[in-house]
């Protein structure tokens, strides 16, 4: 999963120009980050029902800005992602793989009160395969 989310952080800091390349791994932006910021969890995983070595990897990024700044700067960040990522090749420079990312098309408003942030939670999802090696 490492290639997914290598890839997934290049695309967003190469395409979303309002957040200046902060995009991080979840949970490891730094408290004094500079927002607004985003952060890419690879989340749940699904089983294929058809094929024994596959299944879809669930992706979340979410959109972190100040406690008391508005939604709508989210929003409009949002929507830029959605339309850079949904229905995107996406391709990881190390090792050449490549993802189709689909949008989830759910949000979800947050608030991290201990950190003082606002966020919006953003759901895409790629396919998978751990194909064997012979």
């Amino acid at each position: 999963m490492l290639m997914l989310r290598r890839a997934i952080i290049k695309h967003l800091r190469e395409n979303i120009t309002e957040i200046g390349g902060r995009v991080y791994q979840a949970y490891l932006a730094a408290e004094k980050a500079k927002r607004p910021y985003i952060t890419v969890r690879l989340a749940e995983s699904i089983a294929s029902e058809v094929i024994s070595f596959g299944g879809t990897m669930q992706i979340e990024l979410f959109v972190y800005d100040d406690l008391g700044k508005s939604y709508l700067n989210l929003d409009y960040i949002s929507d830029k992602i959605i339309a850079v990522l949904n229905g995107a090749y996406i391709t990881d420079q190390e090792d050449g793989k490549t993802y189709y990312i689909e949008w989830n098309p759910t949000t979800n408003d947050i608030i991290e009160e201990d950190r003082k942030l606002i966020g919006r939670l953003l759901r895409f999802k790629t396919a998978i395969l751990h194909e064997r090696r012979i």
